[in-house]
């Protein structure tokens, strides 16, 4: 049974590996493209987002941010970039940023709350089985 198990990782591993170089070029193209990414004098600038409260996406994470922690989900605004925006702005793809307790980003002081960090894994679960029809 074990060398079933390793031979099915072998596979899995063997998919990615097959699929990254495409996947990889893929990105490369699409940011290389001037739609995508602005260029003004050296300086790489691309534009903002926002998620309405009411897009289904963002219904279905705080659906199960509520279910899992008995609380409303608040919804935030921020000057920073995330990945998020390049996704739902550029490839039309559902997304938002939702995640643990903490402070200080990117600093050296940076600090995550373990606890919430396994709320969230929950409420991440719990947003997977909703949104993809499992539960």
């Amino acid at each position: 049974r074990a060398m079933a198990e390793d031979r099915r990782k072998r596979q899995v591993w063997d998919r990615i590996d097959e699929s990254w170089s495409d996947q990889v070029e893929f990105l490369r193209e699409l940011v290389g493209h001037e739609s995508v990414l602005g260029k003004e004098e050296g300086v790489q600038h691309d534009w903002g987002f926002t998620v309405p409260e009411d897009d289904a996406f963002a219904q279905a994470v705080a659906r199960a941010h509520t279910e899992v922690t008995g609380r409303p989900a608040e919804y935030n605004h921020a000057t920073a970039v995330t990945d998020a925006r390049f996704w739902r702005v550029h490839l039309g793809l559902p997304a938002t940023c939702y995640g643990p307790v903490g402070a200080n980003l990117h600093g050296p002081d940076e600090w995550v709350d373990l606890e919430s960090v396994k709320e969230v894994t929950k409420v991440i679960a719990a947003f997977v089985l909703d949104y993809c029809g499992v539960a």
